[in-house]
C-alpha cells in the first residue's frame, strides 16, 4: 500500500476510536448518574454529572461485566447473563 492510503485509512481509525470513546463516556455519564448538568468553561459546553444522583447499583453491575470481560475472559452471553441477574437482584432485593 502507498503511504497516502496508509495515512488515509489511520486517519480514519483515529476518528473511528474517538467516536467510540466519546459514546463510552457518554453512556456510562448517564448510566451511573440518573441527573447531569451542563456547563460552559473555556468555550467548552460540559455535561456535569449531578453526584447525589450516582447509581451504586449500576456501578456495581458495570464492575462485574468488566471483571468477567477483561481479566476473565468470560464470552458475551455469560456476561449479559451475570449482570442482568445482579442487577434484576440489586433493584428487587436492595430498593
Amino acid at each position: 500500500m502507498g503511504s497516502s492510503v496508509t495515512a488515509a485509512l489511520s486517519a480514519i481509525t483515529a476518528a473511528v476510536v474517538g467516536v467510540i470513546v466519546c459514546l463510552a463516556g457518554w453512556f456510562a455519564l448517564h448510566t451511573l448518574f440518573a441527573a447531569t448538568t451542563e456547563s460552559r468553561f473555556l468555550g467548552l459546553n460540559l455535561t456535569l454529572p449531578a453526584w447525589s444522583t450516582f447509581d451504586w447499583r449500576a456501578a456495581v453491575a458495570s464492575t462485574i461485566a468488566l471483571i468477567l470481560a477483561f481479566p476473565l475472559r468470560a464470552p458475551l452471553w455469560a456476561i449479559l447473563g451475570v449482570t442482568v441477574v445482579a442487577g434484576a437482584l440489586l433493584k428487587w432485593l436492595i430498593t
